[in-house]
């Protein structure tokens, strides 16, 4: 299952993007969900934030998150915010 995100990303699209990560998981599809940043054009704290809390959802419903499409800025601000661990790239080695 992949979702994709795209820019812009406010804080009043989080709880929409949460909706949509519960939706794909409760259908029964599967319990691995992947979100695909290739649309993003700029990152901050408002996307770290809509990431982590998907995190949580899907970890929460005993699945698990892969992100894809992240670009150079946003690997690096999830290692400042000491998330690059929490939040695994689809390239990174397994935990």
């Amino acid at each position: 299952m992949v979702i994709v995100v795209e820019s812009p990303v406010a804080r009043a699209d989080i709880p929409a993007l949460c909706a949509r990560a519960r939706c794909e998981l409760e259908d029964g599809a599967g319990s691995h969900l992947v979100c695909d940043l290739s649309g993003l054009d700029e990152v901050d704290a408002v996307v770290v934030d809509a990431l982590a809390r998907v995190q949580l959802i899907v970890r929460r419903l005993g699945g698990t998150l892969e992100l894809r499409g992240a670009d150079v800025d946003l690997v690096a601000l999830l290692a400042w915010m000491g998330l690059e661990r929490v939040l695994r790239r689809v390239d990174d080695p397994p935990p």
